[in-house]
């Protein structure tokens, strides 16, 4: 609905990621996030920070992955190949 631009410089991606959320937050009281292959961008002790900021926010997050790169303990992961089959790896409550 709208694109708000932060103006500022960063040291990193997660830094950048972690004030787009606060502001998402306060803005429209954001409640899921969708991101895109954010283990491309990120080192797996960015992507549990970042995880954990966004648990801290109350904040939903859906990570969708061209591959799969790191192993999280908490994570849900459901695989869904060529054919459209879906794989559940790491799911407790199945």
């Amino acid at each position: 609905m709208f694109s708000p631009l932060i103006q500022s410089y960063f040291d990193n991606m997660l830094k950048k990621l972690v004030l787009f959320i606060n502001v998402l937050v306060e803005l429209i009281d954001l409640k899921c996030l969708v991101i895109l292959n954010l283990q491309e961008y990120l080192s797996k002790e960015d992507v549990e920070l970042f995880y954990e900021h966004c648990r801290s926010r109350e904040v939903a997050v859906l990570t969708l992955q061209t591959r799969h790169k790191y192993d999280f303990k908490d994570e849900q992961l459901i695989i869904i190949d060529k054919d459209l089959c879906e794989i559940f790896a790491n799911y407790d409550n199945l």
